[in-house]
């Protein structure tokens, strides 16, 4: 059958080395499911720290003084006063989609209103940015881009009357083409 010894011990070193390496890639596969754990591994974000800092529908007013400065000459400047109401439409964990209803917008002696508006609350970044169509006393159209860091704490809810304090920043808080805008301390206060 075999014509030397040597061919046989080739073939049965060749059929135990097969036989290790189905073992092997048995265990490799069982080991995991039998090596699992009882108890569930608890990370940082629990379903406690993926609660929402408020719910959909959660309005607010956002208000602030602050100086203004003319685009062409930052030289130039006015006092600045603002009042907006804003809404929260969709609610992530960390994340809300606002809503501009509302508001005034006073630079110097003039008077901007305003007609809609979105924004973005991020708290994970703890920023806001809102983009807002406002409307002059002569009917003109402006865009308002309000770009603010959150300089308060966070809570992890945040209920109705309590506050965040926010630094609207310039240059990328802006009357477009008018005003770079400088409002420090601004509240975003929770009204329902």
């Amino acid at each position: 059958m075999f014509k030397k010894l040597g061919d046989y011990r080739r073939l049965k070193i060749i059929a135990v080395l097969s036989i290790l390496v189905i073992v092997a890639s048995a265990v490799t596969v069982a080991v995991p499911v039998y090596a699992k754990s009882d108890h569930s591994v608890k990370s940082e974000h629990s379903a406690q720290s993926r609660t929402t800092i408020f719910g959909k529908g959660a309005s607010f007013t956002i208000t602030g003084t602050g100086t203004a400065y003319d685009i062409a000459d930052q030289t130039k400047t006015a006092n600045v006063d603002l009042q907006l109401t804003a809404t929260a439409e969709k609610v992530t964990v960390g994340v809300a989609k606002l809503s501009v209803s509302g508001g005034t917008l006073k630079v110097g002696s003039e008077t901007f209103t305003v007609e809609k508006g979105t924004g973005r609350l991020n708290v994970h970044s703890k920023k806001i940015l809102l983009h807002i169509e406002l409307k002059d006393g002569s009917g003109k159209i402006w865009h308002l881009i309000l770009y603010g860091k959150i300089s308060s704490s966070i809570p992890k809810t945040l209920p109705n009357g309590s506050s965040l304090t926010v630094d609207f920043m310039k240059p990328q808080s802006k009357i477009a083409g008018k005003w770079f805008l400088s409002i420090p301390s601004a509240t975003i206060t929770r009204s329902a």
